[in-house]
């Protein structure tokens, strides 16, 4: 049987910054808790390297998107601490919102081609087949229960 190749950490610079500004959306952020938490959401799979993080910063700071101030504490090291500007917000929520038409039909395909072949790849037993159909289930239910938690919380927030 042939060895599996590792799955490519390439990000295109555009979903990197659309991962930033999700990371500073939960408050402010310096630069090695964002890598760290790119690493924590990809399960240890990928961490941007400084040089790819910092000089996105940089941009996302110049076109108004972040700011960054230097936070000194006693006994530390000095940081650069950002956090999402109002205008940050607003190209986020657009952002996401025109992705989200383009990302339901590629995520239903992907996930649809990803049962296909289970039902059809030769190599594996039917408690395999079981499992993975499983596994998926479990993750894509994960994921709607995420959403609704956090959609029942924001329609309490603002009494929707």
């Amino acid at each position: 049987m042939g060895k599996l190749l590792p799955v490519s950490p390439f990000v295109p610079p555009l979903r990197l910054s659309l991962l930033v500004l999700a990371i500073l959306a939960d408050g402010e952020a310096h630069g090695y808790s964002i890598m760290k938490s790119i690493e924590d959401l990809t399960n240890g799979s990928w961490r941007p390297t400084p040089g790819s993080l910092y000089p996105l910063l940089i941009s996302l700071e110049n076109e108004g998107l972040i700011e960054c101030k230097v936070v000194s504490k006693p006994g530390m090291r000095r940081r650069r601490v950002c956090r999402l500007t109002s205008y940050g917000m607003r190209y986020f929520l657009n952002i996401v919102e025109r992705g989200l038409n383009n990302l339901i039909p590629i995520f239903s395909k992907v996930i649809k081609s990803y049962y296909k072949i289970v039902k059809e790849c030769p190599n594996l037993s039917d408690v395999e087949r079981k499992e993975k159909v499983d596994s998926l289930i479990r993750a894509i239910n994960k994921i709607l229960v995420d959403i609704c938690n956090e959609l029942g919380d924001f329609k309490f927030k603002y009494n929707l």
